[in-house]
Parts: C-alpha cells; sequence; structure tokens
C-alpha cells in the first residue's frame, strides 16, 4: 500500500471514530476540548517499514491564551481550535500515553479496526484525567511529577518546564514569581523554544510582565 493510499484510510477512520467519541479531526489528528483541558490524539504512519505510532496529549487550556498573549499573537485564542493541537507556537502540553506498533497489516479493515481501538482506549483516559486534573495547579503538578520522572529515566534529557512555569505564574497574577523567572532564563541565555522578532520567549515575558505588573 502506497503512503498516499494509507493517509486517505487513516484520516477516513480518525474522522469516523472521532464523531462516534466526540472528537474532532481535523489534519490527521483528533483533538477535544474539554471544560478548561484540551486534548489532542495524534498519529504518524509509515506504509513501508508498517509502524503506526499515536500519542495523547493535555494541557490547561489557558497556557496557549497566555502564551501566545506574551509572543504577541493573541489573535490565535480566537482562531481554529485545531491551532491549539497543531500551532506552531502553542503549548506542547503532557503525554498521558503513547504506542508504537510494529507490523501493522494495512488494510482498510486493519485501520478502522485499530483507529476505533485507540480512540476508545484514549476517550477513556480523558474521562479519568478530566476528573482528577480540575485545576491549573493540578496540571502542573501532573507536569512536575511526570518531567522528575524523565530525569529519573534519562538525566541528561533537555526538556524543561520553565515555560510552562512563568506563563502559570501569569495566569494566575503572580508576576513577581514570573518576572523572576524570566529573569533567571535570560541570565541563562534559554529561549524558550521561541524567538519572535529577535526576541526570546523570556524576554518577551520580561517585557510583557513589566507592561501590566
Amino acid at each position: 500500500m502506497k503512503q498516499t493510499e494509507l493517509n486517505k484510510f487513516l484520516g477516513k477512520a480518525l474522522k469516523s471514530a472521532g464523531k462516534v467519541y466526540g472528537w474532532r479531526s481535523a489534519g490527521g489528528f483528533l483533538f477535544k476540548p474539554l471544560d478548561e483541558l484540551f486534548f489532542s490524539l495524534t498519529f504518524a504512519s509509515s506504509a513501508r517499514a508498517h509502524s503506526l505510532h499515536y500519542t495523547l496529549r493535555f494541557k490547561w487550556r489557558l497556557l496557549d491564551d497566555m502564551q501566545w498573549l506574551v509572543l504577541g499573537m493573541s489573535d490565535n485564542s480566537n482562531g481554529p481550535m485545531s491551532l491549539r493541537a497543531n500551532g506552531a507556537f502553542s503549548v506542547r502540553g503532557q503525554e498521558l500515553f503513547g504506542e508504537s506498533v510494529r507490523e501493522c497489516i494495512w488494510s482498510e479493515e486493519w485501520v478502522d479496526h485499530n483507529i476505533t481501538r485507540i480512540v476508545e482506549e484514549a476517550n477513556e483516559k480523558v474521562k479519568v484525567t478530566s476528573q482528577q486534573i480540575t485545576s491549573i495547579d493540578d496540571f502542573m503538578a501532573f507536569a512536575e511529577e511526570e518531567h522528575l520522572r524523565l530525569l529519573q529515566r534519562s538525566p541528561k534529557a533537555v526538556v524543561t518546564l520553565w515555560r510552562e512555569r512563568l506563563l502559570t505564574h501569569l495566569i494566575k497574577n503572580q508576576f513577581t514569581e514570573a518576572a523572576a523567572i524570566a529573569e533567571q532564563r535570560i541570565a541563562a541565555r534559554d529561549s524558550g523554544s521561541f524567538i519572535v522578532d529577535g526576541h526570546s520567549f523570556f524576554e518577551l515575558a520580561r517585557r510583557h510582565i513589566s507592561a501590566i505588573a
């Protein structure tokens, strides 16, 4: 099976399964806003390698809005909801589960069956998570715990939570704490993964804080 044909099967299966379980589909992925949370289910497939990888992530929705405000992109908050799932300047969110399936049998029936199974599993995880994570503090506690586990597994991992911590302080109007993080990361020459008009995320955050605090 060619990749183009597989992509068609996957897109069709995602749209069908998403409709059953209340997910929206766009560009080969599914997403679901639920109260203050946002969930995204992304897929990557290889027709030649007979492999399928999928990941379920979630985040506190206001993190996107605050990040866009800091970056001078607040219009994104009124854009398509799918921007929160695949936008280049959106918050990545935390992984809830993911798996790589090998030796996939590429047929329309196989794709339909397995996509439905994956979406059903994701939907159950969404239900449980939405009951457990009811505040931004709950979300950050989850993120901090997962980050600690990552560092225990991979001590040299370069993934950090400084951006999310700063954004959380801004959302909670804790400007002194947010400013302290910005100054610390600027001193460490940390771009925060974003450079806009020659300014790092943390430089833009410092400017934003100075304007409102």
